[in-house]
This record gives structure tokens, C-alpha cells and sequence, in this order.
């Protein structure tokens, strides 16, 4: 049979293709006993028009597909059994993805195939843990795209060659190096403007602000007073009743501080580089910055130095033109059906290279994540490993999420595999040196590079065409969200304490406490990685549960104050009262730091969101429950609910201690106005000239960058050339050798930009201290630019 190959690609029409969707939904009294396929009436149906599904157009519309919502606890026995409707038996453990989350009712959605269908799939999704990939692949929700003949470039990824790429525009000039990276490729703009001419939503463009989570901040190993005043600070303009209870959860737990989103892009060198002219990032060319990113599984707040941030120049200007988008792209690899996905940024047809001159987009080899030829996992890898042009035909190329102009951000690869993140749509959280130096300074304290969070080694299991009950299963697992609270828990222990459960658990010698962190951050790796790992889920499952029995043992643990469940309690009432036994708890735990027997419903908390919590809900408290006799009464009150005896609660609620704690606490207060942050010694930039390492030691924070050794060269591109050299002697100032360098090599160009200049004016290192320009410097800039007509300007 001759397939149909189009000519060209066509842009999606969202009302063309459409097919009606069916979804069941499956109750227990239907699932329960069953063992046979379970029959679903007609008439109890819900039906939707889908268009332009690629499950249809790769099949020619040949297979019917359903959605089948279960209640949690009847997966597996769906799993089993399967769905019949009109007569027509479907399989529903060969297929899945985000579609099977729990939803707010607890109840997780499968595929329905018919048997052909997975005869026709049996080879793409050949591998186990290839299930997870098939939403994406085949069902993907999409917002615009195009369909046909589409021609791409797959660079590899290496370490000693990162695939950077030069640009030059057409009309100026200007150069520009941009970087694939796993997750992260481009598109061309005139293939872009085609799908968003269809483009059925609007844009997505992040709100300014976000909302902190107390994870990010139960990692600190000190309590530091001005830290907690500086967080608590903030929150009172984010708790009017008026504003959501997540906003208000976020003040009461970690203050919200702010903070700004972006989607993180690869990028050569050592900088982040933000967009030009972004209000919201504003800050960021003001001092250093904060990167964080979700889950905060580990200490998750790296700190970024004010040297290191790039705010303007021409990397900078093109973030803020830069449009890109989240996407699918499934079709016909010489004749192989195959599918990638990740995020494009789109290059606008002026910076197009002529080298891309017939590619239509630009990936990593490690976005292909499903293909019909791979049946062993070195196929797979030997596919990662090659650097090739391809035509996918008959293809859907289609966004699932398009973000405007400005919202990406240039994080390097050594920050974003330290944050245990990727480039596939992943979002960094910005806070600001400038409005938390004291929340900065104690994460440049504690901050430990060597703290990474490795992968999971991912598996493959070739068995095409079988079941996929036992990945699915797996995938319902609990290892996140035990392993996540155990996490909080001992992170709220005093040291002496998470010495104690170490020795309980098993942990033994000086390293104790940090192989029983080493395990806790696995589990939780396990829970999100279960649809690839091949640690088995149940056993780390079990695990979870046996530590938390020895935590309710040990400690008479209950759940944390701060835990989602204040959301809840925030939903009912506004107003925290200690007259509330909710908010009584909440209180207490948080402020309470005499050493109490183990309770009942409670734990002595260490840590900043604790001490966030407690100092913002007494502020929201009546005056008139803030007095010492009424804290000491509702105290009493709260350790008779806590299973102590009326004699045993009076005794210690009435004991001089207590009465220290609150006289304390209420001064610690009324007084708690952020006190100077620890001076920090003035930035001195570094000088430039030659280190004990001749040139080669600027470069030292140096990563990803390829120099260029013809035509315009900028500055960095010369100190490659002149640290290759070895050549010893000569100026001992870089700029003086700078100048020596272009005399002697007349057949480049040299390109150099503002912050080139001040470097040079100043004597400051080529790689140092990238100077804010303000009016000064930009009158020197154009003085220099009249005085050196030599060079060329990249402004």
C-alpha cells in the first residue's frame, strides 16, 4: 500500500478532524468482583469533540479511542479487566501519562484502545517505560500547529562539545551564540507565525509574583531571627481575607517574598541572563539573586552572584523578542513512526543561519523519545549520540503552551542540574538580593555546591505489545508524598533528635545523618520518577511507612502546622483565634520552645517556616489573646488536649519556665524589625591581570562557551586565543595584551561591547564584576567609540 506523503506542511485548522471523544466513568460498584471486561451503558457516556488528534491521523483514522475515569482504589482490576462500549472490548493498561494524575475527586483516567490498535502502536511504545510518553505522543491537547513534511537537525549532547550555536543577523551584523541542550531546541520564525495564525488561546505570560513554598525554606540549618523578621516582613501586604487562600498560605508559611517566574533556556557561559526591558526583572541588574525551582525535594535555593547576572547587551535583547513554546512532534522517520518533544524558542528569518537554511527545527537527539526501531537501550543511546538531518513526514508538529516574549530565562547547566532541573518547560523561581539580603546571605552561607540530587538511571524494558499494568501501577504509588512528608518532619527535628531516629532506623558511624537524608531524597525520586526507575516502588513504599512509624513513636508525631492542611483551615475561617482548638494547635506547635514529653498531635519544630508561622499568626491575633495571662491560659488549654493530665498542664502551662518563654517571645515581637543584615565585605572586581595561570585563570567560571577563531571575534573569543597560547611574558594587564593581540592579527575583526569598555576603563578582569551602565558610563562608551574607530560595537 502506498501511504500519502503531502508535499508541505499545512497549519492546523482547530475546527478540522474532529472526533468525539467518550468518556466513561467507572463507580465502585462496577469495578468491585469484576472479571470480565466491565460493560458500560451508553447512555451513561459523557461525549467531547476533539480535533485534530494525532492517536487519528497517525492511524488514518482507522482506531477509536475512550477515556475511562476509576476511582483510585479500582485501578488495578480495570487494569485487568477492561471496558467494553457498543460491543467494543478496550484495553486500558497500555497507554498513559499526565492524563492519569489523580483528579480532585481521587480518580485517575486510562486510554481505551481497541486490540488493533495496539498491534499498530506495538513497536513505538516497545519499551515498559515508554507508557508514560503515550499521552503526549498521541493525545496531546494542543493550541496550534502544522501537519506534513517537516525537516529537522538533531545535534547530541556532549560535555566537551555543548552544541553552541552562532548567529549573525542578516541586516546588522550583530552576533549572537545560542545553545541546545537536552529539552531545549529551536524553531523556524516563519514556521512559528504559520501556527499562530490558528493559535486557539492566548499567550501565556507569567503573572509578576508567585507564591513561595515552605519547602524552599526547611532546608536552612539556622534559625536566623533577622531572616525570619525580614520573611515575616513581607507578609502582611498578602493576607487580606480578599486574597486567595493560597496567596495568604504562602504569606503565613514563608512570608512570600518576592519573587518572579520564568521558563528556564540553556545558555553558554557562566551568566543568567534575563531579558532586557522586563519590569519585573528589574531587580535583577541590582544585586544577586535567589534560583529555586520545584519540588524543593533537597536544599533547593541556589545563590547567584551580582557578577554573574546579565540584564543587557545582545543575549539579553534577544530574550526579550523571543518568543517560545512548549511542544509535540510525532511522525514518520523513514517510514518509522517516532516523537519528540520539549520547548522551541523561535528564531525570527533574520537570524535563521544559512547552515538551517532547509531545517524547519533544531533539537537535542535526546528529545526523541520514542521510535519503532529501538529494541534495546543501546539503539536507543547510539540514536542520542548522533548528530543528523531528518524529515519526519506525514508529522504533527503542535504546541501545547506558547509563552510570550521576555518570559524565558538563561539559566547555565551547571545551575540547573544543581536545582535537579532540565529545559523541557521547566520553571525557575527569581528572588531578589535587593528586596531579601538578609534571606540572600544565609543562602550564600549555606550554600554547598557538592549537594547535587543524581538521577535515576532510567530503564528499558523491551516487551512490545504486552501489558503495561504492573508501570501503571507502580505510577499510583505513594513514595512522593510519604517520602515528602517524612522530608518536612526530620527537617523540623533538632539535630539531637534526627541523631536519635537516625540510630532507630539503623544508621550507624559519623555518617548517619547524611545516609538518612541520602534516602529520604531517593524516595522521594522514586515517587517521581517511578514510570522509568527500576527501583521497585512498594518496597520503597514500605520503607516510607516503617520511618514514619518510628517518627510517631519516637517524637508522637502528627502532621506539621504548616502542612497543606492550613489551607484547608484557612478556607473556613479567616481570622486565626486562639479560641479556635485548629488555630490553637497551629500556634503552639510553631511558638512553644519549652522542651515538652512527647504529645499527642504534636512535635517541638525547629526551622524557619515554623518560626515564620508562629511570629505572622501572632500579629493576626486579637490583641486581647496576645496578653501573657491569656497565652499562658490558652496554652494550658491546648496541653490538656495534648493528652497531659489538668494537673500536668497547669503545672508546666503556670511554671516559671513557661512564663520566661512568653515574656520572651512577646518582647522578641514587639521588637521584631529586621536588624542589620551581617555586613558583607564591598565587592571588589577582579583585577585584570595575568593570574598564576597566565590568562586561563579568567576563565575559570567559564562553562559551555565555544570560542570563535574566524571572522568578528568579541573579547572572550580572544582570551580563548590567548590562554591557548601559552605564551608567557608580555603586558600584565589583560586590555594592554588585548591591544598587542589585535595589532598582531590583523585578519580579524574585533567586536566589543559596553561592558567590554567599562571592563577595559576600569581595569577589570573580561570575565569580571558586568557592570549596571547608567548615564556616566554611556557617555564614556560613546567617547571611546569616537577615540577607536578600529573595533566594532555591538551597541
Amino acid at each position: 500500500m502506498v501511504r500519502y506523503v503531502p508535499i508541505r506542511y499545512d497549519v492546523l485548522d482547530p475546527r478540522a478532524n474532529p472526533y468525539t471523544v467518550r468518556t466513561v466513568t467507572l463507580d465502585l460498584g462496577q469495578c468491585l468482583g469484576a472479571k470480565r471486561p466491565i460493560l458500560v451503558d451508553p447512555e451513561d457516556v459523557k461525549q467531547e469533540v476533539w480535533n485534530n488528534v494525532i492517536f487519528r491521523s497517525v492511524t488514518r483514522d482507522a482506531y477509536d479511542f475512550i477515556l475511562v475515569k476509576v476511582p483510585a482504589t479500582c485501578v488495578n482490576v480495570v487494569l485487568k479487566n477492561g471496558v467494553e462500549l457498543d460491543g467494543q472490548r478496550f484495553r486500558v493498561d497500555l497507554m498513559s501519562g499526565s492524563l492519569f494524575k489523580p483528579d480532585d475527586h481521587d480518580r485517575r483516567t486510562l486510554i481505551g484502545i481497541p486490540d488493533a490498535a495496539r498491534q499498530f502502536f506495538a513497536n513505538l511504545l516497545g519499551f515498559e517505560e515508554s507508557v508514560y510518553y503515550a499521552s503526549r505522543a498521541l493525545f496531546a491537547r494542543h493550541l496550534t500547529g502544522v501537519r506534513g513534511n517537516i525537516r529537522g537537525r538533531a545535534y547530541p549532547l556532549s560535555d566537551e562539545h555543548p552544541p553552541v550555536i552562532e548567529l549573525t543577523h542578516r541586516t546588522s551584523g550583530q552576533k549572537l551564540s545560542l545553545m541546545v541542550h537536552d529539552g531545549w531546541g529551536y524553531v523556524r520564525g516563519s514556521v512559528a507565525q504559520d501556527m499562530e495564525r490558528q493559535l486557539s488561546q492566548r499567550k501565556r505570560r507569567h503573572k509578576p509574583g508567585g507564591n513561595s513554598n515552605y519547602q524552599m525554606f526547611q532546608w536552612f540549618k539556622d534559625e536566623r531571627p533577622e531572616v525570619v523578621s525580614e520573611l515575616v516582613s513581607s507578609a502582611n501586604r498578602h493576607l487580606s481575607p480578599l486574597l486567595s487562600s493560597k496567596v495568604r498560605y504562602s504569606a503565613l508559611t514563608t512570608g512570600r517574598p518576592t519573587m518572579q517566574l520564568g521558563v528556564a533556556m540553556p545558555t553558554p557561559g557562566r551568566c543568567v541572563v534575563f531579558p532586557s526591558g522586563q519590569e519585573r526583572f528589574e531587580a535583577a541588574a541590582q544585586g544577586g539573586l535567589i534560583l529555586s525551582r520545584s519540588p524543593a525535594d533537597k536544599p533547593n535555593c541556589h545563590p547567584v552572584h551580582w557578577d554573574d547576572v546579565e540584564t543587557v547587551g545582545p543575549a539579553s535583547d534577544f530574550l526579550a523578542q523571543m518568543e517560545c513554546l512548549q511542544y509535540t512532534w510525532t511522525g514518520f522517520d523513514r517510514g518509522h513512526l517516532t516523537f519528540f518533544k520539549g520547548m522551541l524558542g523561535i528564531i525570527p528569518e533574520a537570524w535563521w543561519p544559512a547552515e538551517w537554511e532547509s531545517r524547519s527545527v533544531i533539537v537535542c537527539a535526546k528529545d526523541r523519545k520514542l521510535d519503532e526501531r529501538w529494541t534495546t537501550e543501546e539503539q536507543r543511546d547510539e540514536a542520542h549520540a548522533l548528530q543528523e538531518d531528518f524529515l519526519l513526514e506525514d508529522s504533527s508538529l503542535v504546541a501545547v503552551d506558547w509563552f510570550e516574549a521576555g518570559e524565558a530565562i538563561g539559566v547555565p547547566y551547571d545551575i540547573q542540574s544543581w536545582l535537579g532541573g532540565d529545559y523541557d518547560g521547566d520553571e525557575v523561581q527569581v528572588f531578589f538580593e535587593k528586596y531579601n539580603p538578609r534571606l540572600f546571605q544565609q543562602v550564600v552561607d549555606e550554600f554547598d555546591r557538592e549537594a547535587l540530587n543524581p538521577k535515576l538511571a532510567k530503564r528499558f524494558s523491551h516487551a512490545p505489545g504486552r501489558t503495561r499494568r504492573g508501570r501503571l501501577l507502580a505510577m499510583t504509588s505513594m513514595n512522593t508524598g510519604l517520602w515528602s512528608v517524612i522530608a518536612a518532619t526530620v527537617n523540623a527535628l533538632t539535630e539531637t533528635q534526627r541523631g536519635m531516629l537516625a540510630t532507630s532506623l539503623g544508621f550507624t558511624g559519623e555518617n548517619a545523618e547524611a545516609e538518612l537524608w541520602a534516602t529520604i531524597e531517593r524516595g522521594i525520586k522514586v515517587g517521581t520518577d517511578s514510570y522509568k526507575t527500576s527501583e521497585d516502588v512498594r518496597t520503597w513504599e514500605a520503607r516510607a511507612r516503617q520511618y514514619q512509624k518510628v517518627l510517631r513513636k519516637q517524637f508522637g508525631t502528627s502532621r506539621l502546622p504548616y502542612s497543606k492542611a492550613l489551607r484547608g483551615l484557612l478556607e473556613q475561617t479567616a481570622q486565626p483565634v486562639l479560641t479556635d482548638p485548629e488555630w490553637r494547635s497551629v500556634y503552639f506547635q510553631c511558638i512553644n520552645t519549652y522542651p515538652l514529653p512527647p504529645l499527642k498531635g504534636a512535635l517541638a519544630l525547629r526551622g524557619v517556616p515554623a518560626r515564620v508561622l508562629g511570629q505572622v499568626l501572632h500579629r493576626l491575633l486579637p490583641a486581647e489573646q496576645r496578653t501573657p495571662e491569656a497565652l499562658q491560659g490558652f496554652f494550658e488549654q491546648w496541653l490538656r488536649e495534648r493528652s497531659l493530665s489538668t494537673e500536668e498542664a497547669h503545672r508546666i502551662a503556670t511554671s516559671r519556665e513557661v512564663q520566661e518563654m512568653f515574656a520572651t517571645l512577646l518582647k522578641d515581637f514587639a521588637q521584631a524589625e529586621a536588624g542589620p543584615v551581617k555586613n558583607r565585605s564591598a565587592y571588589v572586581p577582579r583585577p585584570s591581570t595575568r593570574g598564576p595561570l597566565g590568562w586561563s585563570s579568567h576563565l575559570r567560571n567559564v562553562h559551555g562557551y565555544m570560542p570563535k577563531t574566524n571572522g568578528v571575534l568579541g573579547v572572550l573569543d580572544v582570551l580563548y586565543l590567548m590562554a591557548d597560547s601559552g605564551e608567557e611574558g608580555g603586558p600584565a594587564s589583560f586590555w594592554q595584551a588585548y591591544q598587542l593581540f589585535v595589532r598582531d592579527h590583523p585578519q580579524y575583526r574585533y567586536m566589543l561591547s559596553p561592558v567590554d569598555v567599562i571592563r577595559w576603563k576600569k581595569g577589570i578582569s573580561p570575565t569580571g564584576l558586568y557592570i549596571v551602565a547608567g548615564r556616566e558610563e554611556w557617555a564614556e562608551y560613546e567617547r571611546f567609540k569616537q577615540q577607536h574607530p578600529e573595533f566594532e560595537y555591538s551597541h
